[in-house]
């Protein structure tokens, strides 16, 4: 690995392990939205910095000095301008600070990602809402009482949401083909069942909500491929 890159990694594993937004953007997070991201790198026809994608896959949900405000994106543009400062500080180009702090700005559910790996990211953070480690990870938070009741609403009403809407929100084939497969193993998973009972989370309406989903993008892309 490129030693600059390194340093820059190392910094945002540290700064992970010592404070983390919450339980749901912790370093194990990050790990995982890397290795997804490094996935779909393969799959794509876009030509990748993969150097770049772990950067900004390992400071996407950072949170930089002690400041964890309750708005995300405050949070997150505060991360992405010190990553910005940190790789020139490191002798990064301009060019290459400037497509990190973009990737980590725009990563958002409701924000659009203006390069490559920031496309990259944003897939890989998205799809890692179906990671049942992480999901484990997240009740065993509240079980301990770490996430404030009201936070804990917003996050599965929201979480709700976003399940539904991910799948159009993804932007390569195989990112789509990794949420396919995600959600069929969590169907199929007992332990998934009694966190929606918990947290009277209706399974059958999200299936309902994903095959209409499924069906409206295959036919776009039928009607895409007969037009060309």
């Amino acid at each position: 690995m490129d030693p600059k890159v390194q340093a820059i990694v190392a910094e945002a594993e540290r700064l992970l392990a010592a404070h983390h937004y919450d339980a749901a953007h912790d370093l194990a997070h990050h790990k995982s939205v890397d290795t997804t991201s490094s996935d779909i790198a393969k799959h794509v026809t876009e030509t990748v910095d993969l150097g770049l994608l772990h950067i900004v896959c390992m400071w996407h949900d950072v949170v930089v000095g002690s400041d964890d405000s309750d708005n995300h994106k405050v949070v997150t543009r505060a991360t992405a301008e010190h990553l910005r400062q940190r790789m020139l500080k490191e002798d990064f180009s301009e060019h290459d600070a400037s497509i990190a702090s973009l990737a980590v700005r725009h990563h958002e559910f409701d924000d659009h990602p203006v390069n490559t790996e920031g496309r990259i990211l944003f897939d890989a953070d998205k799809l890692d809402n179906l990671n049942l480690e992480r999901i484990r990870r997240f009740v065993a938070s509240d079980r301990m009482g770490q996430i404030p009741s009201w936070k804990l609403k917003a996050y599965i009403k929201g979480g709700v949401t976003m399940v539904k809407r991910t799948r159009n929100k993804l932007h390569y084939a195989y990112s789509k083909h990794l949420f396919d497969t995600k959600v069929n193993e969590l169907w199929d998973d007992p332990e998934v069942a009694w966190y929606a009972a918990k947290y009277n989370v209706d399974l059958d309406d999200i299936k309902r909500s994903l095959r209409k989903t499924s069906l409206l993008d295959r036919l776009l892309m039928w009607r895409n491929s007969f037009h060309h």
